[in-house]
């Protein structure tokens, strides 16, 4: 029965706190608002580090993800996970710019719909999944409004359903898009549309057609005001306007038609299509590249009649253009044949130079390929922090859901029945006890787990040199090591709860423990322990215990044996691509050891090494690490040294 009025009265104390004073509610709508402006400010500056450092700009969106959930602002975390989702487009990884632009579409208040169906779709294309890219664009189709909406999903059908090999559809769309570009006058799409209609009938074998759409476009494109009626049209329409999109239409209707011309036979067509291409792009700026291009599939044209000094000129021009605009690509393309001219031409010095140039580009492109590949992977595995965000915050949204029900029933409890409110107090003494039970069960596997993390020969032997010291009558050295044991164990069983700790915090438990295991074998050894001084100990993550073993091993199976005093030599020092822990013994050596040991000490032994390799591969497994360990014999006469790489 005390029980019972205990709960009540507890119960009841909740229920008064359960309402949080007028004053409170003004403090947590200002501190929403500072929220706010904080998220505002870190997806700002995610968005301005997008470019130069992907990797500072993921830890800002996951800051300001962290804030949306946690006050539950559906609105802020769509613009995370859009401007998320921008950062894997930026870095190429499209399936993941899909997943977050959907989250993102999921989230967003109805005005930014379109705009996220609109990158959602480009991603799925991108990926390629092109029967969701298909549904996406049709899904934009259905409720677009303005006339850049029906454009934009119209033109990503066109695309989608051309890749699907559909090509009578796609022609569809693109005509329906030239209508609806002729009823806004936008010159600049309706050049576009014509181009990529010009593509499909070139792919359809019409070559005459494709030629028809294709002059029309170049006509509109070259009109001197197109780009400044395209931008205002853009503006209008609250879009940027992308000359580079109709350039792309416009190339990639040329290669169609010259693919046509190739199989009929019909060089000298080739040749002056590709002309009239250069010529009509060389006073553009955002062209350059295009004409580059042309200039050396012309030369390759060439090359196949056998006119090689055409050829060459032709590339010349095509490598100096390359070079000037940037274009690595192209440049690189163009050396290549260019070397292979010079080589027809028998040219052999120039061969050989612009060979050479050729291979230096290539490698050029090689590094950067790696580098965006290395930043690519870099973001994704960052992205794996984020995902295990929202699980978390998930499990506890799922807490306060629960903890507000349960107030809610107290509430209704207390304003309730007596025998109601009797019989929710005895359900929650259960309830309590049965929570209890559980968490008394989790803590004996918690600390059942801690002390296998302790070598129980170590404590073992510690406390027998406890018995010893005090056998001795040596109370104040008995006191000193049982004060220094009893740190070690903290430190130890604070650490072990978590699955990494700095490499600070492991030498000092290092530092200790071989403290101890010095005054317990004083006249066996000596040990020295360094640390490079340029090494930031405190930012470098380890293991718990994940160097103790390798020195107790030195310690207990390399020194103690030994008849001489020995020297144990712990270093730590700096590599170019890690941190490497060296522990070198002067003992008896691993071989002379194996004869010394008791049966149980060899199966021992051999658990505690293969549990740091089960330890290491989990590790790097997990957290996407790369530990290393590696053990050797110093020389014939004895001694071990044991290297441990650490990465940072």
């Amino acid at each position: 029965m005390r029980l019972i009025i205990s709960l009540f009265l507890i119960t009841l104390s909740f229920s008064l706190f359960a309402q949080p004073p007028k004053a409170k509610k003004k403090e947590r709508s200002s501190s929403f608002s500072k929220a706010q402006r904080q998220e505002d400010l870190l997806l700002q500056e995610a968005r301005q580090d997008m470019n130069k450092s992907p990797q500072t700009a993921i830890h800002k969106i996951e800051e300001a993800l962290r804030i949306s959930i946690r006050n539950k602002d559906k609105g802020r975390q769509a613009e995370c996970y859009e401007v998320l989702g921008d950062l894997n487009s930026q870095v190429g990884s499209w399936p993941l710019a899909s997943e977050n632009y959907k989250k993102a579409e999921a989230l967003a208040p109805s005005h930014r719909q379109k705009a996220l169906l609109l990158k959602l779709g480009n991603a799925y294309e991108r990926t390629p999944d092109l029967n969701n890219a298909l549904e996406t664009y049709k899904r934009l189709e259905r409720v677009a409004s303005s006339t850049e909406e029906k454009v934009n999903a119209k033109n990503g059908l066109g695309r989608v359903t051309l890749a699907q090999g559909k090509k009578d559809k796609a022609l569809q769309y693109y005509e329906e898009v030239l209508d609806l570009e002729k009823q806004r006058n936008n010159k600049a799409g309706i050049s576009t549309a014509k181009a990529n209609i010009s593509k499909i009938y070139a792919q359809k074998g019409q070559t005459e057609k494709a030629e028809g759409y294709y002059y029309s476009s170049d006509s509109l494109a070259n009109q001197m005001d197109y780009e400044e009626e395209a931008m205002e049209i853009a503006e209008d329409e609250g879009l940027e306007f992308e000359p580079q999109a109709q350039q792309q239409a416009l190339d990639e209707a040329v290669e169609e038609i010259n693919a046509n011309y190739r199989r009929q036979g019909r060089a000298d067509k080739e040749i002056e299509l590709r002309n009239h291409v250069v010529k009509n792009s060389e006073q553009k700026a955002q062209a350059q590249p295009s004409v580059s291009a042309q200039k050396k599939k012309i030369a390759e044209v060439y090359l196949s009649q056998g006119e090689t000094k055409k050829a060459i000129k032709e590339l010349e021009e095509s490598v100096q253009i390359a070079d000037s605009v940037g274009e690595t690509n192209i440049k690189a393309e163009a050396l290549g044949a260019l070397s292979k001219a010079y080589k027809e031409d028998k040219d052999y010095s120039k061969a050989l130079e612009t060979y050479e140039q050729f291979v230096s580009e290539q490698e050029a492109i090689f590094q950067q390929r790696e580098e965006a590949l290395k930043q690519q992977t870099a973001v994704v595995t960052q992205q794996k922090d984020i995902a295990s965000l929202e699980q978390e915050f998930e499990a506890l949204q799922k807490a306060k859901d629960l903890q507000a029900e349960q107030l809610k029933n107290q509430k209704i409890v207390i304003y309730g029945l007596s025998l109601l409110l009797l019989i929710l107090l005895i359900a929650s003494y259960f309830i309590y006890k049965n929570v209890k039970a559980r968490r008394i069960a989790h803590q004996k596997l918690a600390l059942k787990s801690l002390r296998t993390q302790m070598n129980p020969h170590f404590i073992f032997n510690a406390l027998n040199s406890v018995n010893h010291f005090i056998a001795k009558s040596d109370e104040r050295s008995a006191n000193r090591f049982i004060a220094d044991f009893s740190r070690l164990m903290r430190l130890v069983l604070d650490q072990s709860q978590n699955d990494l700790i700095s490499l600070s915090e492991e030498m000092e438990i290092i530092n200790l423990y071989l403290k101890l295991e010095h005054n317990r074998f004083r006249d066996k050894f000596d040990y020295d322990l360094t640390i490079h001084p340029d090494i930031e100990a405190d930012k470098i993550e380890v293991s718990p215990m994940l160097i103790q073993p390798f020195i107790e091993n030195a310690v207990w199976h390399g020194l103690r044996y030994k008849e001489a005093e020995g020297k144990l030599w712990v270093k730590v020092d700096k590599m170019p691509d890690r941190i490497e822990v060296e522990i070198t013994d002067n003992g008896i050596g691993r071989k002379k050891s194996q004869e010394l040991k008791t049966s149980n000490q060899k199966k021992h032994n051999s658990i505690g090494l293969k549990n740091i390799e089960n330890r290491l591969e989990l590790i790097n497994s997990l957290y996407d690490k790369k530990f290393s360990v590696k053990i050797e014999d110093v020389d014939e006469d004895g001694g071990t040294r044991v290297r441990l790489g650490i990465p940072v």
